[in-house]
C-alpha cells in the first residue's frame, strides 16, 4: 500500500510543478493583469480538478500494466492522438459530444481566461470525477489483487 500512495504523490508532484511552471509562464505572456479574480478563480480551481484526474489516470495506468515504461508509453500515446478517437466516436454516432468534451478540448476551456466560467466549472467537474473513479478503482484493483 505504501507503493502504491507514494506512486500516486509521485505523480500528482510532477504534474504539479509542470502545471505551475506552465501557469507562470503564461500568465505572463498572456497579460496577467486583464484578467478578472472569477476567471482566475475558476481557471485555478480547473487546473487543480485536472491535474488531479490526470494523476488519478497515470496512477491506474501504471498499476494496471504494473510497468513504468508501459504507462510512460500507452501515456504518450494517448497524449499524441490527441482528439483522434473523439473525432472517431464523433463519426460513429454523428454526436459532437465526444469532441466537446475531449481532453484537449477540456483543457483548453479550463486554460482559457475568456471561458463561460459555467464551462469550467462542468470540464473541472468532469475531470474532478474522473479522478475519483480512477483513484477508487485503482484502489479497489490493488485491494482485490495484491492484499489478498
Amino acid at each position: 500500500m505504501g507503493q502504491y500512495i507514494a506512486m500516486y504523490f509521485a505523480i500528482a508532484g510532477f504534474l504539479l510543478i509542470f502545471g505551475a511552471a506552465y501557469s507562470l509562464v503564461s500568465t505572463i505572456f498572456n497579460q496577467f493583469g486583464e484578467a478578472d479574480l472569477m476567471a482566475l478563480l475558476g481557471m485555478s480551481i480547473g487546473t487543480l480538478c485536472m491535474f488531479f484526474g490526470i494523476a488519478g489516470i497515470g496512477t491506474l495506468l501504471a498499476y494496471v500494466f504494473k510497468n513504468g515504461v508501459a504507462s510512460i508509453l500507452v501515456a504518450i500515446l494517448f497524449v499524441l492522438s490527441k482528439d483522434l478517437l473523439a473525432y472517431f466516436l464523433k463519426v460513429l454516432t454523428q454526436n459532437s459530444i465526444f469532441i466537446r468534451y475531449s481532453f484537449s478540448n477540456m483543457r483548453s476551456i479550463i486554460l482559457d481566461y475568456a471561458s463561460n466560467p459555467k464551462d469550467v466549472y462542468i470540464c473541472s467537474g468532469i475531470f474532478l470525477a474522473l479522478g475519483i473513479i480512477t483513484i477508487v478503482s485503482s484502489c479497489l484493483l490493488f485491494s482485490k489483487l495484491d492484499i489478498d
